[in-house]
């Protein structure tokens, strides 16, 4: 008497007799084995990647970024091309116009094209200067000289321009602070007049800044909107 043949599958066919519905099983197996490792590694490779819709849409993010933030950084960096030299031209008189009174003497602050240089001058032409120079005027004739005293040189780079008003370019580009520590004109009056500081461009709207002298002491800084332009400003 023959028992019951229990069901076969893929991994327990008799080696010395197996079918061929057994071998079928056994291909199956082989076969769904292979394709859900395929799987598993396209999945995986997915998971690393990115598409191409993906790539595109991150790519127009980063542009809209771009554009935002590339007007407001030159933005930024032009205002400080023109807040920084003018707060520089106010210490620069304030100094000089401290050291006139504590001295007993005349200072004097020059357009020069050499200010840092070991043997600095003083440049007397009109337009737009350089830079600046403040000295002690021991004697009085508006040149440095070796043994004079230098309090204060600065240079201005561009596109940074600095362009004094009528009133300090034709008194030889020069602002004198008498021993009373009061900027006089050559008449004898007090100074009024301004020194402009701007780059040309509209990137920000308010690309100047003007150092105002009022009454020969009094200085500040204003804010001005010269339309891109850098001209020179009224004197007062």
């Amino acid at each position: 008497m023959t028992g019951k043949r229990g069901r076969s599958s893929a991994g327990d066919c008799p080696a010395a007799n197996a079918s061929l519905g057994c071998k079928h099983l056994e291909t199956v197996a082989s076969i769904m084995t292979v394709a859900t490792s395929n799987v598993v590694a396209s999945v995986r490779n997915r998971q690393r990647g990115v598409t191409l819709i993906e790539l595109v849409f991150t790519v127009a993010i980063a542009a809209i970024l771009m554009a935002i933030a590339v007007p407001s950084f030159q933005s930024v960096m032009n205002a400080g091309r023109v807040s920084n030299p003018a707060n520089e031209m106010v210490a620069t008189l304030q100094l000089a116009r401290v050291e006139a009174f504590r001295r007993g003497e005349r200072t004097v602050v020059c357009r020069s094209d050499n200010a840092d240089t070991a043997t600095p001058s003083c440049n007397a032409g009109a337009g737009a200067w350089r830079g600046w120079l403040a000295f002690v005027d021991t004697d009085g004739n508006g040149i440095v000289g070796a043994t004079e005293v230098r309090l204060r040189a600065t240079n201005v780079s561009a596109p940074t321009i600095v362009i004094p008003s009528t009133r300090i370019s034709g008194g030889s580009s020069r602002i004198v602070f008498r021993p009373d520590g009061l900027a006089h004109e050559a008449n004898g009056t007090l100074l009024v007049a301004q020194v402009r500081v701007c780059v040309p461009t509209t990137t920000p709207a308010e690309n100047a800044r003007d150092v105002v002298i009022s009454a020969g002491a009094r200085m500040s800084v204003v804010r001005r909107n010269a339309a891109g332009a850098c001209a020179a400003p009224a004197d007062s």
